[in-house]
């Protein structure tokens, strides 16, 4: 019953000077969860989730990339049933010495309806010479914050030198 299906197609036209990408992907992937959601035994948490059901997980999402401008939007739409994740549970208890303790619970639950995800990518990249800046700004949004909390923006950035030692060895250093 598990099975994962992934198909992806990529044309390039040329566009006023530029070559111009376009991506279409969609993927489909039904599995289990992993050992470590069905079976976990430690000093404090201990659980058999071998009754668990298969998660699914379908993605459509395209890209459109511009060589030239070294330019990529990025968009992906996620459904997940049977989303698999870990929950947390705290109580606070008062002992036999009057003292207020708390106990936090760790378990291993599965989301009954399905959750919708959006996911909206822009990358840039700036090169002059051997210097090379990299940025991405990521926008992700999800029908169900409380099970799968995300940021709503994210931004990632990579700033190196990138040159050729000797004619043969490609050095990048930078942060």
């Amino acid at each position: 019953g598990e099975y994962e299906l992934r198909g992806q197609g990529r044309l390039t036209v040329p566009f006023f000077g530029d070559s111009v990408s376009l991506g279409l992907r969609a993927s489909s992937v039904n599995r289990k969860p992993t050992f470590f959601y069905r079976r976990f035994q430690s000093k404090h948490l201990w659980w058999d989730n071998s009754n668990l059901d298969k998660q699914l997980t379908n993605r459509i999402g395209a890209t459109v990339e511009s060589s030239k401008l070294d330019l990529g939007l990025s968009v992906d739409a996620y459904n997940i049933t049977n989303y698999t994740h870990f929950a947390t549970t705290t109580q606070q208890v008062i002992s036999d010495q009057g003292t207020l303790l708390t106990t936090l619970d760790t378990h291993v639950k599965q989301s009954s309806k399905g959750i919708n995800l959006l996911v909206v990518s822009l990358d840039k990249a700036f090169r002059f010479g051997i210097f090379n800046w990299e940025n991405s700004l990521v926008y992700q949004t999800t029908s169900d914050k409380q099970i799968l909390p995300l940021p709503t923006l994210t931004a990632y950035t990579n700033l190196y030198l990138k040159s050729r030692i000797a004619s043969v060895l490609n050095t990048e250093l930078g942060l």
